[in-house]
């Protein structure tokens, strides 16, 4: 079955581009000592963003 292009995906990629990061993700991660979380699947985000902010000590990355 091939994939539709969704419409719009673009410029919704370019408006979060600080979140957005293809290739090595060390320059985003402000302490790399600190435990990392990885979400596979973040749908909209809404559990990641809750979870990362009530654990700040916490590296969360959402793929």
């Amino acid at each position: 079955m091939r994939l539709r292009k969704k419409p719009h995906t673009d410029e919704k990629l370019q408006a979060f581009a600080d979140f957005v990061t293809v290739g090595d993700v060390q320059p985003i991660i402000p302490d790399a000592t600190r435990e990392l979380y990885v979400e596979l699947g973040t749908g909209k985000g809404d559990f990641i963003t809750q979870i990362a902010e009530r654990n700040p000590q916490i590296n969360f990355i959402g793929l």
